[in-house]
């Protein structure tokens, strides 16, 4: 075990993997690149975030649920990987988001499609957060989406080696 925690020690890129609070199905990763000082890391940056099999719900334009289920399968179909790498701050808070337009063939004005969002902060070994994702690519989110009303609570754990996503079988 004093390998893995000396492995740790030494790593400038860890790994994190996790759930949110509610759904335990569902998977958080993400990748934290920081720097070593005196055998302490310090986080600098959060890429390469996943969200894996999680549940949504549709709204109409009024904010009614209309229907609901699981992206299910090992696809991260909302697009987090899109957030670009998020600068992490002194106190190890991080936040960064991902917006999609396109242009309304009616009105010729740009429309969000596309809303994912992403924080948290890392303490020790652990990372804690919230995410949320608002997607209609067809009219734009202003009338009706599908998705998280609101941000969902996850939590995660660091690792020196990468986690593989989830199986979808």
């Amino acid at each position: 075990m004093a390998l893995a925690s000396a492995t740790i020690a030494d790593a400038k890129t860890l790994y994190f993997n996790g759930a949110p609070k509610h759904d335990t199905d569902a998977t958080v990763q993400f990748t934290v690149k920081g720097t070593v000082k005196k055998g302490k890391f310090h986080a600098t940056s959060v890429s390469h975030v996943h969200v894996y099999n999680q549940r949504f719900t549709c709204y109409a334009a009024s904010g009614a649920p209309a229907t609901s289920g699981r992206l299910e399968g090992s696809v991260d179909d909302y697009g987090y990987p899109r957030i670009k790498p998020i600068r992490v701050r002194k106190n190890g808070s991080f936040s960064g988001s991902f917006t999609d337009t396109i242009s309304d063939p009616i009105s010729g004005k740009r429309v969000v499609v596309t809303l994912l969002k992403f924080s948290g902060r890392i303490t020790n070994h652990k990372a804690t957060g919230t995410y949320q994702s608002k997607t209609d690519p067809e009219g734009g989110i202003d009338d009706g989406y599908c998705g998280d009303a609101k941000p969902v609570a996850w939590s995660a754990s660091r690792s020196a080696l990468p986690p593989l996503p989830p199986s979808s079988i």
